[in-house]
């Protein structure tokens, strides 16, 4: 039983609820904003920061103030609110050394703002002594404090429970001018409700807006918004209560102290009252103003900047003082000329006026001052109306137009060219206002009128030519296609001659600008057809019209029909004409090839019959990666008719051509209807066992990476590839064993062996080395890496050569190979595998287009790569066969299914799948029905802290690349902070999405930058060198750990790339090292749980060539043989890693001429390499100092070669390219505290690049004529760039 008291509490709440509602009526059906009666008091706080994307050069300030907001009345439609700053600050910007502004105590007038039933604010009355800034900001105020949903808006409105989320994102992409910015403002809010009464107790948000170039988006500015807003107090209004009938009485009960207001926030207007005169302006900035600055940069800077003064106002930019500044300058034209200019790019009511009444147009002499003035001023209303630019400090348009109107209707002109340009200027004016009223429909249609009839009338009384021409280029400058523009076209466009020529011009600005319709078109077809085929017209005419009936006229009969009818156009003349080159190419070092041809042929007036004919052919091959090396072969011919005359042969009788054919006898024989090769080949040449000695001083080990080597490389590719003596697999045979003991030079030998690519030298070298019983590594894994880089290389080039063997043959070999059980050395029969592995790709994109792939050989060359990995018992083994499954560059259900497996399992074989993972999706892609399956994976591994970080950072890039989903990638940037690990989060944020554009937020997000990615571990890419047609770009990627910064990872890419998106891995050096985190001091964070032994401490190095992984090489495996080689300075002198030479270029063709001969084309380069490293360690300074050296010689050689059946007559254009260098990573680090100090550092020496051309000539004779063209290109030595941290760090030890 409820007690007396209970019944009395439950009385009074429901008589207080009733007097609620009674007493204070609320706007609308719902209650919502400030109660009346009650003042609320809210801290504001909001910063403006401006930066660009490096986050180096910000600039801005906050504001703090307390405000009071009041109901201070209300009825059913609606309530006024009252809003007062209380006290305002300016303060310094976060990280800013500079002090706070004093308190602002002058801003304490209400602002008032009724809002209705709706909650839009419908009027804002302010005190007139009010400033911008403080109105702006207590109507800002009224938006933050909303909180009911707007019943239309611009932006988006949700609400979850008691908080409201804002937000939005707007850009300008509906531009017209591409030298306009690009401009995007996105921004957040978020309000929270009182429990009690839906009004905001709290509320923050941030916007980004960012101003950019479009023509260069590395000059922008990007400005940083953030706010917030909380409830300090209720208490009760001091405030007299307001009876009114309406909002209109109190406000006019306020006085006219109190204006009305846009709801808008307004600009505030940067004055110049007591700034510099203009005179002294003009005075400061005279030498840029000179007639010999004129296009230079002092002379642009002095240009805006004066700009800006003459729109400012203040003194002395009146049009008396500025006709005076002119006056004064009288005798320096040059710099009445720049002032002028300066008045049109003004474009300010004052200015205009100056000019026109300083020039006085009609009755002036002077054509240059004029004629510059009204381009100058014509280009500037253009500029603004495409901007779509409104400034209140300059005039319009229309107004401009006006002004120049009434001074063509000036008669009798002194100038008549002056003239003639007014009215040029006069129709782009026109244009200008069109454009401005195009979107509103308020066009003038009787300014145009007036203006086009004004146009067409002087057109009519002009006498001369010249006059006619400026008067149709000014009606084309309209950019109006009407009925008196039409006619005035159509009449001149059939007279002939020049007013033909500008007539037609006119016509294509004309409807360039204003396209054409349905009751146009008839009449433009039956002009441009009437043009076209008239051969009395002007043939520029004739080209204008058919250039306009291909693009307004849309009709592919009519088209077809001009086509058909060109040769018509010469009478008897046939002409014929090709032009093609190899633009669908898949590698970036192929050659670049057209060929263009034209014929034309004289037909007999009596009878269809060629009588004579001519033409030329052009032939070009040019290297893509240096556009400079190229060989351009010009052909032509002529035939014409000598005589008639009656055939003595005797008439053939036979039912068919077989019949005549097979009565010729077995002498004749079918061949195909195209032009054959000539076939070279060696027969009486040097035996190759001679060709090898004659070279063997650029074969031997010291050689290696030197222009001497990649020299003799290439000769003897050939020289195995055109057969003859000495080059049977027995001969060859021969040939190693003889240099048995020079072991240097039989690595060179098998090197050209791979790269010749024959059937015989494949052979040769595969039974020299007899791979499964050799113990011998570094012969067979070198030969073996050559001949996977030639075999991919052909591939990529789609070069198809009588000489050599193809991809499925070189795998049909490797394949009986790795067949064979119990191989005596392991690691050899590993890297037989992974070149296995590259050989399948190569099958793969030899038959990618014409779908003859062979899927059993695919499938089981697969099943036995997994086979494989099954089967290995250590983590090398499985490191190996994972990087051969990513060699495959194939993603099918085993591939998937062991790289899924591996990938889980953590440490190296995890880092080794997602390398594997991510060269198969580099290669195959992804589809529908993977991506579910590896979005799974992919998050899987991404968010496990029990996975290795490298393998976390690679998921997150396959992520960003692969997924393609806005929110999975926001929600994992999103979660980065929680991983705990500064270096992981920040070498994934440089890595996968630091480019990605589907995150802007993340970019501006400042806490983010400062708090988690503010780790030394760095990803970037920049330029290393290029040529006018390619870039050299190196990719550094550089893991630590995530305390003592030790490096865990790193890797160096190098590659090439063009304009059009393609390009072409050349090289990766990555070194690794593991179970160092107890060195650092990380081994809890680094280890994944306590139960888990921390992994053996071993590095090494991982080499990628032409995207062929060569298996892992490793320095030292636990901490013993590392103290080993410490204490005996193993390494301490350069020390070989690997070597080769890898066919980098392989192209080979034949193509017909259009006389009958047939032209080879080649295009060969090889890449001869030397990998060296050195390391000194001081226990007692507890330093290190390491250099890999990356020597490399580059050579590219290519020709022309025209040959025939006579040897003693041929031609040949060889051109060729390269040089030789070297690369030093330099790494230093100082482990005497943690966490430790390393620097890194990438340099390169000087070096000279060579390219030369050769030409050889001989016509019926055994003497060969030859002529070379030597050029020689010194390259200055360079430092690589590195990121800023690294930078920092090497400055800080080389300070020490």
């Amino acid at each position: 039983m409820q007690s007396l008291w209970d019944v009395v509490f439950a009385i009074v709440n429901f008589y207080l609820i009733i007097v609620c509602v009674c007493c204070h009526p609320t706007p609308g059906l719902l209650c919502y904003g400030p109660l009346p009666g009650v003042q609320y008091k809210y801290g504001y706080k909001s910063e403006t920061i401006m930066n660009n994307n490096d986050y180096r050069e910000p600039t801005g300030f906050g504001v703090h103030s307390v405000i009071a907001v009041e109901n201070v009345w209300q009825d059913s439609s609606g309530y006024l609110l009252s809003v007062t700053i209380e006290s305002c600050q300016f303060k310094s910007r976060t990280g800013a050394k500079f002090g706070d502004g004093n308190a602002i105590n002058d801003w304490n007038h209400p602002l008032f703002a009724h809002i209705d039933s709706t909650g839009d604010v419908k009027r804002v009355v302010v005190h007139q002594s009010e400033t911008t800034t403080a109105s702006n900001l207590k109507k800002s105020l009224l938006e933050h404090l909303r909180a009911k949903e707007p019943e239309k808006s611009s932006y988006e409105w949700t609400r979850d429970g008691l908080t409201i989320n804002k937000k939005s994102f707007t850009t300008n992409t509906d531009y017209k001018s591409i030298l306009s910015p690009d401009m995007s403002d996105e921004w957040q809010m978020s309000a929270q409700l009182a429990s009690d009464h839906p009004m905001v107790e709290s509320a923050n948000g941030w916007q980004n807006i960012t101003l950019q170039s479009r023509i260069y988006s590395s000059a922008h500015s990007k400005l940083h918004n953030s706010f917030s807003l909380k409830l300090l107090s209720e208490s009760k209004s001091s405030t007299e209560k307001i009876t009114a009938n309406s909002v209109s009485d109190i406000i006019k009960s306020l006085g006219d102290n109190y204006i009305n207001i846009e709801t808008i926030l307004r600009p505030e207007m940067e004055t110049c009252h007591n700034c510099q005169t203009l005179q002294n302006a003009i005075k400061d900035n005279e030498a840029s103003l000179k007639g010999e600055a004129i296009a230079s940069i002092p002379m642009t800077i002095s240009y805006l900047k004066l700009i800006d003064r003459v729109r400012s106002g203040g003194p002395g930019a009146s049009k008396e003082d500025m006709i005076k500044l002119l006056k004064s300058y009288k005798k320096k034209k040059d710099i009445v000329s720049s002032i002028l200019d300066i008045l049109a790019g003004s474009r300010t009511e004052q200015s205009v006026a100056t000019a026109l009444e300083y020039l006085n147009l009609p009755k002036s002499e002077d054509l240059d001052f004029g004629e510059r003035f009204l381009v100058q001023l014509a280009t500037s209303v253009m500029t603004a109306s495409q901007m779509q630019s409104i400034s209140s400090a300059t005039v319009s348009a229309d107004e401009v137009m006006a002004e120049i109107l009434k001074q063509t209707q000036v008669k009798n002109w002194k100038n008549e060219k002056l003239k003639q340009t007014a009215f040029l200027i006069l129709a782009t004016l026109l244009r200008a206002h069109v454009y401005d009223h195009k979107n509103n429909g308020h066009k003038n249609t009787e300014i145009i009128t007036k203006v086009i009839k004004q146009l067409t009338t002087e057109l009519d009384s002009c006498k001369e030519t010249d006059c006619r021409v400026v008067f149709l280029h000014a009606i084309g400058n309209t950019g109006l296609i009407r009925d008196g523009v039409y006619q005035a076209i159509k009449k001149h466009s059939l007279i002939g001659k020049r007013e033909s020529i500008a007539a037609m011009k006119a016509l294509r600005e004309c409807l360039e600008w204003s396209g054409t319709n349905d009751k146009l078109t008839p009449r433009l077809r039956h002009l441009l057809l009437r043009v076209v085929y008239d051969p009395e017209q002007e043939t520029t005419s004739r080209m204008i019209a058919a250039e306009l009936i291909s693009i307004y006229l849309n009709d592919e009969k009519t088209t077809k029909e001009l086509i058909k009818h060109l040769p018509s156009f010469d009478g008897l003349t046939i002409n014929k004409k090709s032009f093609t080159t190899n633009t669908d190419y898949k590698s970036i070092l192929s050659p670049d090839m057209s060929d263009e041809w034209q014929m034309s042929a004289q037909l007999a007036s009596d009878h269809p019959m060629v009588e004579s004919a001519n033409g030329w052919q052009n032939i070009t091959l040019q290297s893509r990666i240096y556009s400079s090396a190229h060989s351009k072969l010009h052909n032509s011919f002529s035939l014409k008719l000598l005589s008639e005359s009656k055939s003595s042969t005797e008439k053939i009788t036979a039912n068919s051509v077989s019949d005549i054919i097979k009565s010729l006898g077995d002498n004749y024989i079918n061949i195909e209807t195209i032009l054959r090769p000539e076939m070279e080949t060696c027969h009486n040449c040097q035996t190759l066992q001679n060709a090898i000695k004659d070279n063997e001083a650029s074969l031997k080990g010291e050689a290696i990476a030197s222009i001497p080597m990649t020299i003799s490389y290439l000769k003897l590719i050939d020289r195995v590839r055109s057969g003859g003596p000495g080059a049977s697999k027995e001969d060859m045979i021969k040939l190693l064993k003889s240099y048995k003991k020079k072991k240097d030079i039989v690595s060179s030998i098998l090197d050209i062996l791979a790269g010749s690519r024959t059937e015989q030298s494949v052979a040769t070298a595969l039974e020299y080395l007899n791979l499964p019983k050799s113990e011998d590594l570094d012969f067979g894994e070198r030969f073996l890496v050559q001949l996977a880089t030639s075999v991919m290389t052909a591939s990529q080039m789609q070069s198809i050569s009588s000489a050599t063997v193809s991809a499925d043959e070189v795998m049909a070999e490797i394949l009986k190979q790795t067949q064979v059980k119990n191989w005596k050395n392991e690691k050899l029969k590993q890297t037989a595998f992974l070149i296995l592995a590259t050989l399948l790709r190569a099958h793969v994109y030899d038959h990618k287009n014409n779908g003859h792939k062979n899927t059993e050989i695919i499938t089981k060359v697969i099943k036995q790569l997994t086979t494989e990995l099954d089967s290995c018992k250590e983590t090398d083994c499985r490191v190996v066969f994972l990087h051969a499954i990513g060699n495959t560059g194939l993603i099918r259900d085993g591939v998937y299914q062991a790289i899924k497996k591996h990938s889980l399992i953590g440490k190296r074989e995890s880092i080794a799948a997602m390398k594997a993972l991510r060269e198969c999706l580099e290669w195959s892609g992804t589809n529908d029905k993977l991506t579910p399956r590896l979005r799974h994976l992919l998050l899987r591994v991404v968010y496990d802290p029990e996975q290795e970080t490298t393998s976390r950072m690679i998921a997150a890039e396959l992520i960003s690349i692969y997924l393609n989903d806005e929110k999975t990638t926001k929600e994992l940037i999103k979660h980065l902070p929680s991983f705990g690990n500064n270096e992981l989060a920040t070498i994934i944020w440089n890595r996968a999405f630091s480019s990605a554009p589907l995150i802007p937020m993340a970019h501006h997000n400042w806490h983010l930058h400062s708090t988690t990615f503010n780790g030394s571990s760095a990803s970037f890419t920049r330029v290393m060198g290029g040529t006018k047609s390619t870039n050299a770009s190196y990719r550094i990627l550089m893991e630590l750990l995530n305390k003592g910064k030790l490096l865990k990872e790193s890797a160096f890419d190098v590659e090439l790339s063009s304009p059009n998106g393609y390009s072409q891995h050349l090289i990766t050096v990555g070194m690794f090292a593991r179970g160092l985190q107890s060195f650092a001091g990380d081994a809890e964070a680094e280890t994944a749980s306590n139960d888990v032994e921390e992994e053996q401490t071993m590095a090494g190095m991982s080499l990628r060539i032409m995207n062929v992984q060569l298996r892992p090489f490793t320095f030292f495996t636990g901490t013993g043989e590392l103290m080993g080689h410490v204490w005996s300075g193993t390494a301490s002198e350069p020390t070989t890693v690997f070597q080769g030479n890898f066919l980098l270029g392989d192209y080979w063709s034949t193509h017909p001429l259009i006389n009958g001969l047939i032209v080879e084309q080649s295009l060969r380069g090889i890449l001869s390499l030397d990998l060296s490293g050195e390391i000194q360690i001081s226990l007692w300074n507890r330093n290190s100092h390491s250099v890999v050296h990356t020597k490399g010689s580059l050579l590219f050689q290519g020709s022309q070669t025209v040959l025939t059946s006579d040897r003693k007559t041929s031609a040949s254009k060889q051109f060729s390219f390269g040089g030789n260098t070297r690369l030093d990573f330099i790494t230093d680090l100082d482990f005497y505290s943690s966490p430790f100090k390393m620097c890194m550092q990438i340099d390169r020496p000087e070096f000279t690049f060579r390219h030369n051309t050769r030409k050889y000539e001989r016509v019926n004779s055994e003497n060969l004529h030859k002529r070379i063209h030597r050029r020689m290109y010194s390259i200055p030595a360079k430092s690589y760039a590195m990121h800023r941290d690294n930078n920092q760090m090497c400055a800080l030890m080389n300070s020490e």
